[in-house]
């Protein structure tokens, strides 16, 4: 454990100490689909770079639907472009598999600051729905992309939780992992039966397997209404959790914070309003929204000021993390050389099912396990999750027969967000 109480990191234990051109400094952390290291991309004269390296294991590279998985996701990132989505590098091939080098950050994921009771109580209403507002304009970019010849490529995140919200300790905000995504690009499919996100932050319609962008306004809205709050709107056993939603009224704003103002209560309601047709029809509505009363109270916030915010409560761990660097970038340049067992103890993620490697945010919010990670429901719950006919809408009989998605099994997929937490795709 390091001084600030948190995870070590494991030195890359592979037969090699480099992946094509990027030398291995650190494990990051492992799960059932892939490897994620620190990195060092070597230059011309002599100039470095950090990145981070998620490599497909060998033993997954044997099955080519989990390769398939693994390239979608790949396909994907290297398209997305944008300030605030983690950008991807390169996708490439090395030792007979497949890896992915991505940008690196320092920082911490929005579930880590949700967390820590400092985090909560130095950030302000005003800085949550800043942070909120930087992820949805990179949602609207991955939403609005186009393929090469032009045709909409219909992304859907299906992952937006505080989990896959990366702040950095310069106020920059990053939507990550993007690994769950639904894209026209995949060429895989979604199994019938299969839940894929965080069960906390699922629409109704994504319950059901009807997913399209307003699935991730709806995600979006929860996370912002649970760093505002202070709380998560849903937590509980999954299935207790999806009868809710699919059930029961989406609890307002102000019944966990009765001193919300009325108009940030309403911006809530309407992105997460059930019926998606009532919800804001795209992410850049919600942030315009947002932006628009933060405007109005007043309280617009800057990059700068989340950046020093952040930087305050998590000064240890920063200045922690930076010595391990040093030592760790002397040793890739041949100066002051030391064996790594000597190096300072980093504060590290053992990632869980595909997030992007989120240092310092290792166990989930709301639900245990549920919540980190893509699941589907055991065959012997289906029967404990029914939606209910609701009077107001004239197809409430016909939905109140489906039974949700009979045959599931329990898994957690593992894709390697969240991070952090998320999972296979």
């Amino acid at each position: 454990m390091s001084a600030s109480g948190e995870p070590v990191p494991e030195q890359p234990k592979s037969s090699s100490s480099s992946i094509g051109r990027y030398e291995l400094l650190a494990r990051l952390g492992r799960g059932g689909m892939a490897d994620v290291f620190l990195a060092l991309s070597r230059g011309a004269a002599g100039v470095h770079k950090l990145v981070v390296v998620k490599r497909l294991r060998p033993g997954v590279a044997e099955d080519r639907a989990m390769v398939e998985m693994f390239l979608d996701e790949a396909r994907l990132a290297t398209r997305l472009n944008h300030p605030n989505i983690v950008h991807t590098y390169e996708v490439g091939e090395a030792d007979g598999g497949y890896f992915i080098a991505m940008e690196y950050l320092q920082g911490q994921p929005l579930s880590q600051l949700l967390r820590n009771e400092k985090a909560r109580a130095r950030l302000t209403p005003a800085m949550w729905c800043h942070i909120m507002a930087q992820a949805l304009a990179g949602l609207q970019h991955a939403h609005e992309l186009k393929d090469y010849d032009g045709t909409p490529l219909d992304i859907v995140h299906r992952d937006v939780s505080p989990h896959n919200v990366f702040i950095t300790y310069d106020g920059d905000v990053k939507l990550v992992d993007f690994g769950i995504a639904k894209a026209t690009v995949n060429t895989t499919e979604t199994a019938t039966g299969i839940l894929k996100g965080k069960v906390n932050y699922m629409s109704p319609e994504q319950i059901r397997g009807q997913v399209d962008r307003r699935a991730d306004v709806f995600a979006a809205g929860l996370t912002l209404a649970e760093a505002l709050a202070g709380k998560p709107v849903f937590k509980g056993e999954a299935v207790v959790v999806l009868n809710k939603i699919l059930n029961e009224p989406i609890p307002k704003l102000s019944e966990a914070w009765p001193e919300a103002p009325a108009e940030l209560v309403a911006i809530i309601a309407r992105a997460t309003d059930p019926k998606p047709e009532l919800r804001y029809e795209t992410a850049d509505d919600f942030r315009s929204a947002l932006v628009e009363y933060s405007k109005a109270a007043g309280s617009t916030v800057r990059d700068a000021e989340v950046g020093r915010a952040i930087t305050e409560v998590f000064l240890e761990t920063k200045e922690h993390f930076a010595r391990f660097l040093n030592s760790c970038m002397n040793d890739a340049g041949g100066q002051s050389p030391r064996s790594r067992s000597s190096r300072p103890s980093i504060p590290s993620v053992t990632l869980p099912n595909g997030v992007y490697p989120l240092l310092g945010d290792n166990t989930s919010s709301g639900t245990t396990g549920s919540a980190k990670r893509p699941f589907s429901v055991a065959p012997e719950a289906v029967s404990r999750v029914r939606e209910r006919p609701r009077p107001t809408i004239l197809w409430g009989a016909v939905a109140a027969l489906l039974l949700l998605f009979a045959g599931l099994a329990v898994t957690f997929g593992l894709s390697l967000r969240h991070p952090a937490d998320g999972g296979p795709t």
